[in-house]
């Protein structure tokens, strides 16, 4: 039988108890709303962050760029898409046998003319020989008065050499030039590729002078593009 005492007793045990109970109520409470005010601020701060940092974009794009291959399938090389290509007939007397008779030109848009009132731009040319003589090509199609030291170099792995053709004087029906020849050998085929950099005016010849040295850059990695099939 309980007595007031104990009831006083148990009736302040139960208040002490419901006050425990609201103040960890009101702490789990206020733990919450704190941790979502933090994330909601890392988030806002995040969000600042990205949005004030422009995004940024590469300004090196690449060329886009078609591959050819020659008639008889002997290689191959990239050039850039907007260039032209075409292949002519190649005419007699050439120094060495030929592969085939195509004589292969790229042609860079808006080249310049080379003759006057004629169609015919300045282009990078290939010929096929059916020859492992290297330096005999360059020798063989070289027609200026002065030619740099052919100098050696390894396109792809194939033996390969540079030189520079300049004529530095009018010579009957000629004008001025300066030609940049690549001779690329591998298994007794040489391609001939050649690029006429400067030209002068020359009225015999009906010669148009220009200066085509800035798409000189863009020859040198065609020619690092050349790849044999044979």
């Amino acid at each position: 039988m309980k007595t007031g005492r104990d009831t006083k007793h148990s009736g302040a045990i139960e208040i002490i108890l419901i006050i425990i109970i609201i103040v960890t109520i009101v702490l789990i409470g206020w733990y919450i709303h704190h941790v979502s005010q933090s994330a909601n601020g890392t988030y806002n701060q995040a969000i600042h962050t990205n949005s004030s940092s422009p995004p940024k974009f590469s300004s090196k794009q690449k060329t886009p760029t078609k591959t050819y291959i020659d008639s008889s399938e002997t290689f191959m090389v990239t050039y850039p898409s907007a260039w032209g290509v075409g292949a002519v007939p190649m005419q007699s007397g050439t120094p060495f046998p030929l592969v085939n008779s195509d004589l292969v030109s790229l042609t860079p848009p808006n080249a310049p003319s080379t003759l006057t009132g004629a169609k015919r731009p300045n282009a990078l040319t290939i010929i096929v020989f059916q020859t492992g003589n290297t330096l005999g090509v360059l020798k063989k199609s070289s027609f200026g008065n002065e030619q740099t030291a052919p100098k050696r170099l390894t396109i792809n792995g194939y033996t390969a050499y540079y030189q520079q053709d300049t004529a530095t004087r009018n010579a009957s029906q000629a004008p001025t030039f300066t030609d940049d020849q690549y001779a690329v050998t591998h298994n007794g085929v040489t391609l001939l590729v050649s690029f006429r950099e400067r030209q002068g005016v020359d009225k015999n010849s009906h010669s148009v002078g220009f200066n085509a040295s800035a798409t000189v850059p863009t020859v040198i990695k065609i020619v690092n593009s050349i790849k044999f099939r044979n």
